[in-house]
């Protein structure tokens, strides 16, 4: 988050802030996963590959909202101090971000610094009410 901070600011690198403020989100999302249900990176892998060759009808989701649907309902099981409208209002905003990460990573669309500061600090919301909610 700190490199995302230092970035924000900055017009000529401003999108590359937004990369990082959605993976620091993204990485957070992945230590609790892993800590809260014991698992490690290869077990995440055979997780989700078993998920998407169980999937025959449908869309499947990709890796990143797979994991952060799987973070929800575990972020919904370990709480014990915030209501669903807290967590739900961190789940939007992660898939919120995945959104402008895209956009600034594959587009040729700007953000502004204001944009960009707004997406920072949400980042920075969902960093710690995670963190608050589940130490």
């Amino acid at each position: 988050m700190k490199t995302a901070d230092k970035l924000a600011d900055d017009v000529e690198l401003n999108i590359t802030s937004i990369h990082c403020a959605y993976y620091s989100c993204y990485q957070l999302l992945l230590h609790y996963i892993d800590n809260l249900d014991v698992l490690n990176e290869d077990d995440r892998k055979e997780q989700y590959d078993r998920y998407k060759n169980s999937v025959t009808v449908g869309r499947k989701l990709g890796l990143h909202e797979y994991w952060i649907n799987e973070f929800h309902r575990i972020i919904i099981r370990e709480n014990t101090i915030a209501n669903n409208r807290d967590i739900d209002d961190v789940i939007n905003k992660i898939k919120e971000l995945k959104e402008f990460r895209s956009e600034a990573d594959y587009t040729e669309k700007g953000f502004t610094t204001a944009k960009t500061r707004q997406i920072y600090n949400n980042a920075k919301f969902v960093v710690d009410k995670v963190n608050l909610i589940l130490e």
